[in-house]
């Protein structure tokens, strides 16, 4: 989590709003996403909607 807070602390540098959350999205439970940033490498590559939980 500490990592994520200074990516985000990074982008509010250059004047960007930032706001860091951890969350899991496997629940699908209507969260509006802007912007998703995956860092775990997961595979394979699709449109994260059109992913599954097994996916």
């Amino acid at each position: 989590m500490d990592k994520v807070h200074e990516v985000s602390q990074e982008a509010e540098r250059f004047n960007v709003r930032a706001l860091d959350v951890v969350r899991d999205l496997s629940k699908r439970d209507n969260v509006k996403v802007d912007m998703l940033v995956n860092n775990a490498g997961i595979y394979p590559f699709k449109p994260f909607l059109e992913m599954s939980g097994e996916d």
